[in-house]
This record gives structure tokens, C-alpha cells and sequence, in this order.
């Protein structure tokens, strides 16, 4: 089977000088090497107990847990588990203990990401330098191509605009994918930068841009997915939006 590893019940994997091909299974060693990645074996050398696999605790630490609990693991019942290859693991999931892809919490969260949006100028959408992936000016566009529009304060309420500010995270989110390949190279929110189309007199912008900063600290969590932030109003924004993000993340 193309991209798993077969592992006997109680037992490890030795890749011999020779090659994968004359890998063999042995009895578990008193000291076990536990494996360097979730779900795949790196090392020469690696081992689970039987009926386990291998994942990372909450303190950061690799623990072992047991294969019943496990996303992407099936046991069989000649007596091999099959450890699935799996994208890369990304922060943790408190509530089990267990490591989730963020595409997968944006599915727990019923979030559909829209299709990423084209420049509207003479710009990237996202611009990779070093570790850090900037993205430019996001609108709040829906997956059928429509755009939140409205002045917040007179044309919409400040729920709107909030809705609107979460919009157009899902849009930088789909850029970011398209750009990056998946969403786990993202590996905190650095920055982000919000404008809100607003009346004069109207004040909560924070409150307005918090449905941005809501989604990513879902997502990453309270220490990964809150980074610095600005929430300023003006007197418009393109084709009448009612918000505009742009921003930074660290990334792989």
C-alpha cells in the first residue's frame, strides 16, 4: 500500500543497511526510540507499544495513546495496524488531547473556505520573505463570488460588519492555502490590520475586526493565533465593503 508502513502488534520497524526493502519486524526493545514525526517513521530505528501510536501531549512532550483514539489509524485483524500517511499535524486540540489540521477545525467549525480571490490591481495577494507570508488587502467576498457590502453604521449593523471581517479572514486563509500549499506551514498570526467602512461618528472598530481575529484564534489558538493588531475606520473602501484585513503570519 503506497505511503503507509505496516507494523506488526507489539512490535517495531528496523530498516536494515541494505535498504527499506529488507526492513524487518522484531520484538520491542526495553528502550524504546520513539518516532521523530506523527504517524511515520524517519529514524533507522522506531518502535510503539502494541495498540498504540505516537503523538504530541499538550506540554509539547511525545507521548503514546491508544490506537482507539487515534485519527487516521485501523487496526486489522490479521494483526498489523496500518498507520495512514497523513498531512503534517498542527497545534493542539485541548479537549482530547489529540493534534487536528487546520483545514480539519475549519470543518469542525463549519467554515468553508471561498475561492481565492484574484489581485485586484497591480499586486500579490501573498508574498513570501523568510519565515513570514504577508497578505495584502482582503475584501469580504462569499464563495459565490458576492461581496459583504455596506456602510457599518448606516447601511448595516455592527453583527454585519463582523460577519464581513470573518468573511474576509476566510479569504486570506484561501489565498494563503492556494500560495502555501496547505495551512499548516502557518505557524502563528503576526500581525493584522483592519479597515473598516464606517460612518464618522461610528467607534467600535475593534469590535467590528474581532470577527478576523475570532476566526485565527480559533484556529491557532489564544498564544498562536492573536498577534498585534490595528482596527481603524474610514470613509470607503473598494466597491463599497465594509472591510478590508491585511496582515502577516510566521510561517515553515
Amino acid at each position: 500500500m503506497a505511503g503507509t508502513n505496516l507494523v506488526r502488534a507489539g512490535s517495531y520497524v528496523q530498516h536494515m543497511p541494505t535498504g527499506p526493502s529488507s526492513r524487518k519486524h522484531a520484538a520491542p526493545t526495553p528502550d524504546p526510540v520513539r518516532t521523530a514525526g506523527w504517524l511515520h517513521f524517519p529514524c533507522r530505528t522506531s518502535w510503539l507499544p502494541a495498540g498504540t501510536y505516537s503523538c504530541q501531549g499538550n506540554s509539547g512532550e511525545r507521548v503514546h495513546r491508544p490506537w482507539a483514539a487515534a485519527r487516521g489509524l485501523l487496526p486489522t485483524p490479521w494483526g498489523l495496524t496500518i498507520f495512514l500517511a497523513l498531512p503534517p499535524q498542527v497545534d493542539t486540540d485541548h479537549a482530547n488531547g489529540l493534534t487536528m489540521t487546520i483545514e480539519a477545525k475549519l470543518v469542525e467549525l463549519k467554515c468553508s473556505l471561498p475561492p481565492p480571490p484574484r489581485p485586484g490591481g497591480v499586486y500579490q495577494s501573498l508574498l513570501e520573505v523568510g519565515t513570514y507570508a504577508y497578505f495584502s488587502g482582503h475584501l469580504p467576498r462569499r464563495s459565490d463570488g458576492s461581496l459583504m457590502t455596506g456602510r457599518v453604521g448606516e447601511e448595516v449593523d455592527l453583527e454585519s460588519g463582523h460577519a464581513a471581517a470573518r468573511q474576509a479572514a476566510l479569504c486570506v486563509l484561501a489565498t494563503a492555502k492556494h500560495a502555501l500549499g496547505s495551512l499548516d506551514r502557518i505557524r502563528r498570526v503576526v500581525k493584522l490590520f483592519g479597515m473598516v467602512n464606517c460612518t464618522a461618528d461610528f467607534t467600535r472598530h475593534p469590535q467590528v475586526i474581532n470577527g478576523s481575529s475570532e476566526l485565527f484564534r480559533d484556529l491557532w489558538g489564544p498564544d498562536l493565533g492573536i498577534g498585534v493588531r490595528s482596527a481603524v475606520g474610514v470613509q470607503s473602501l473598494p466597491s463599497n465593503v465594509s472591510v478590508e484585513i491585511e496582515g502577516a503570519f510566521l510561517i515553515d
